[in-house]
């Protein structure tokens, strides 16, 4: 049987901080994508070999932007299954604090796809 990965990433500038955590499953990878002060499931998204299948935002939330960060960094490193899910919420939270979970989002989404062992050896070349 085939070991699984887990790992977990953190990046935080200010109130904010954001947690990744990356499960392998085979050649697929599922990633969920959490912060604030209520961690939650607020989109999805699934990416098959680099193509972007889906993004969606649950009934009155607004992640999938962190979804397609996400999707758009680590689906074309696997052969298989990207699955991200995200949910960042902060009480009264800014506009600039939005900017930031974005930002923090993109670099996060970098970290895993360059440290992951998950991604380990993967000789994909980027578009």
């Amino acid at each position: 049987m085939e070991a699984e990965v887990f790992e977990k990433y953190t990046i935080s500038s200010g109130r904010i901080e954001l947690e990744a955590r990356a499960l392998g499953a085979g050649s697929d990878v599922c990633v969920i994508v959490a912060g604030g002060n209520r961690r939650h499931i607020g989109a999805m998204g699934c990416a098959i070999a680099g193509d972007v299948q889906f993004s969606r935002d649950l009934p009155a939330h607004r992640d999938r932007a962190i979804v397609d960060i996400f999707l758009r960094e680590l689906g074309p490193r696997v052969d298989g299954t990207v699955l991200v899910s995200a949910g960042v919420h902060l009480d009264d939270i800014t506009a600039e604090e939005i900017r930031t979970i974005l930002e923090l989002s993109a670099t996060l989404a970098r970290e895993v796809a360059g440290k992951s062992a998950l991604f380990a050896g993967y000789e994909k070349e980027m578009p």
